[in-house]
């Protein structure tokens, strides 16, 4: 785009040059204003219309670039509401469960709480309620608020969400609620269980972290410290309401997009290097870990392990890793580990790619 501006710049100077010249001669020589008149009028219309085209030319690429971008938003758009939870509307309750989820939301009913789907950390569910008692929304409301801080106004009139989703995806439909603010929400999926309710999941979503739950019970817990740090949960609800650990990752970068040196645990590894540490668990007390690591140039490109710039330092890295106890793979084994992970704990292939015909191809 920079070198079409001065190309357009230029091709201004020129037509006011030309005009120029005209204007100059106009009273030596009428014969020869005629003669230059029919030339200036020449070069100004090649110049204009060079100028049209650049333009149309331009605004081409400009527009199918606007329509390719709007086109993969609307598809991911779609895509995204097809995986997420759905409005009563959008579903069909039996009698006995649109009930007792309308009495929930009301504040009429009560919920048995349980601390095994309970992942909330600021929010402390498992500190403001008693486990196998039931509660009501606005107890538990009313028991949060009376254990956080002052300073965290979470909780406003017209702030609670109601949606569903269908774990095991067997048809019989569980209530998800997000109670609070936008950066302090509370996630609660409630299951009618012999005409019971119980909050089988409990997330919340502060500050950099959020949980995302998905229609078919997939859960996501993601948090984020800076722009070169990470980490996730990801586990799902079975048909039966429990929650099940999948994985736990940390994502680390280091040096990225400096020139210094690049130096892990007081150890030196090279120079005008940077370093992502990838780190995953597949139990939930992270007692073992599966790492990788990728070195990257300043310009933020990964190096292959055999690149003269970057294979001492993979070598130094894998070192240290392995002196802390720590299994080193490739990508593609953390891949299989956690695709096996997958299968063991029952995270079937129909709820795991519930969607997938939908999804935009990554570029």
């Amino acid at each position: 785009m920079k070198n079409k501006i001065c190309l357009y710049t230029i091709v201004a100077m020129t037509i006011l040059s030309l005009v120029g010249c005209k204007s100059s001669i106009k009273n030596n020589n009428k014969a020869d204003i005629n003669g230059d008149n029919n030339t200036d009028s020449s070069a100004e219309e090649i110049i204009v219309n060079s100028i049209t085209e650049e333009s149309a030319e331009e605004n081409t690429i400009s527009s199918n670039t606007e329509d390719s971008s709007i086109s993969e938003y609307e598809a991911y758009e779609k895509y995204r509401e097809y995986i997420s939870p759905k409005s009563k509307t959008e579903i069909q309750l039996d009698d006995e469960s649109e009930k007792l989820y309308s009495d929930f939301m009301e504040g009429n009913v009560a919920a048995e709480y349980s601390q095994d789907g309970d992942t909330t950390g600021l929010f402390d569910l498992s500190g403001a309620l008693e486990e196998g008692k039931n509660y009501t929304l606005y107890e538990i409301i009313d028991k949060v608020n009376d254990g956080l801080s002052d300073s965290y106004e979470w909780y406003y009139d017209n702030c609670i969400s109601e949606k569903y989703i269908d774990l095991g995806l067997d048809g019989s439909y569980e209530l998800k609620t997000d109670i609070g603010a936008a950066e302090f929400t509370l996630t609660l999926i409630v299951k009618n269980v012999d005409n019971k309710l119980k909050i089988c999941f409990a997330g919340e979503s502060v500050g950099h972290s959020y949980t995302d739950v998905m229609y078919t019970g997939e859960v996501y817990m993601y948090s984020y410290s800076d722009y070169d740090s990470e980490s996730a949960e990801h586990g799902y609800i079975d048909k039966d309401g429990n929650y099940i650990f999948w994985y736990y990752y940390s994502i680390d970068g280091y040096n990225i997009h400096s020139d210094e040196d690049l130096v892990y645990n007081d150890c030196y590894i090279g120079s005008g290097i940077g370093m992502i540490k990838q780190e995953y668990f597949i139990d939930k007390a992270l007692s073992d870990s599966y790492c990788n690591i990728r070195i990257k140039d300043i310009d933020n490109n990964y190096l292959a392990e055999n690149d003269i710039n970057a294979k001492d330092a993979y070598n130094s890295m894998t070192k240290i890793l392995k002196e802390e106890g720590k299994l080193v793979v490739t990508e593609e084994e953390i891949k299989k580990v956690l695709e096996e992970q997958r299968v063991a704990i029952g995270f079937s292939d129909v709820l795991y790619h519930y969607g997938d015909e939908l999804k935009p191809k990554e570029n």
